[in-house]
C-alpha cells in the first residue's frame, strides 16, 4: 500500500495529531509521499518525516502508483485533493481538521485507526461523480474537473448570456440567462 498526503494549511495546534500519523506510517513501513507544500510548512513547524518523496502536481503524482490519497483538512481541502488526483481513480480518505465535515469523515484522533482499517482492506468506497469542462480556452489554470459544480456567470451586468448545451456530442439545447450552475450530485446545488 503507498499512500499520498495532501494538507493545504499546516495548522500549529495540529502538530502532535499530525506528528503521530506521520510516526504511525512510518512504524507500519507504509510508504508515503506529501505534497509538496504542505512538506514545507510541516517541516517549518518542526514535524519530523520520513516520507518517500513529494510530489507538486498531477503528472507528479500519477507516477508514483498511489492506493490511497489522505487529504488533510475539510470538505474544502478534499475538493483541493482532486485537482491532483483528476482521472485517476484514487479512493480518498478524508481526514477532518477543518470546520465542514461532510467528504472529509474522520477525525484527525481517528486518523490512524482509519488507515489500519485500509490495510486489513475494511473499507467501501463511496463513488462520487466528477464533472469534466471542455473549452477552447484555457480557462480555470488548467483544473477541468469538479467534484461539486461548475458555474458559468457573464461578464456584464446588463447582458444575458447564450449557453448551447451537448450531451456526448449531442445538441440538447439552448438557454438564455445570467448564469448557469452545471452540478454533479455532490454540490451543494445538487440537493437544494
Amino acid at each position: 500500500m503507498v499512500i499520498a498526503i495532501y494538507g493545504r494549511i499546516f495548522k500549529k495546534e495540529l502538530q502532535s495529531p499530525i506528528q503521530n500519523l506521520f510516526d504511525y506510517l512510518t512504524q507500519q513501513e507504509i510508504p508515503f509521499y506529501v505534497e509538496e507544500s504542505y512538506l514545507i510548512q510541516c517541516k517549518q513547524a518542526n514535524v519530523r518525516i520520513k516520507e518517500n518523496g513529494s510530489f507538486d502536481n498531477h503528472d507528479s503524482l500519477k507516477k508514483l502508483n498511489i492506493d490511497f490519497v489522505i487529504s488533510i483538512g475539510g470538505d474544502g481541502t478534499i475538493l483541493d485533493t482532486l485537482t491532483y488526483i483528476k482521472e485517476l481513480e484514487i479512493p480518498v480518505l478524508g481526514i477532518n481538521s477543518g470546520r465542514l465535515g461532510f467528504l472529509a469523515g474522520v477525525s484527525l484522533s481517528n486518523a490512524t485507526k482509519a488507515i489500519e482499517n485500509l490495510q486489513k482492506g475494511h473499507y467501501q468506497t463511496d463513488i462520487r461523480s466528477l464533472i469534466e469542462l471542455e473549452s477552447n480556452e484555457n480557462l480555470f489554470e488548467g483544473v477541468r474537473y469538479a467534484l461539486n459544480d461548475f458555474v458559468i456567470l457573464k461578464k456584464d451586468t446588463s447582458s444575458m448570456i447564450i449557453i448551447h448545451t451537448f450531451i456526448n456530442g449531442e445538441f440538447l439545447n439552448s438557454y438564455w440567462s445570467d448564469g448557469l450552475i452545471v452540478s454533479t450530485p455532490t454540490g451543494s446545488t445538487g440537493y437544494s
